[in-house]
């Protein structure tokens, strides 16, 4: 599956909850209650952005680590 595959819609995205709220939840680090009644926009965009950079890190890490094995 190409970048451009899903560009064109293959994978659902949200309609009915912001890309912000989807994201949030995603991370794992609250639930909808949680982000309604006490994290807030701020806190979930520190949650989506601390994901984000562990999930990055930890695949350059897989990515080093095969290099290394060659």
């Amino acid at each position: 599956m190409s970048n451009q595959d899903l560009k064109e819609g293959i994978l659902a995205n949200p309609l009915n909850v912001s890309e912000t709220v989807y994201r949030a939840l995603l991370t794992g680090m609250c639930n909808y209650h949680q982000l309604n009644t006490c994290i807030g926009l701020e806190g979930a965009l520190n949650m989506i952005e601390v994901k984000q950079v562990a999930d990055y890190n930890e695949a350059k890490i897989k990515y080093f680590a095969s290099q290394e094995q060659r």
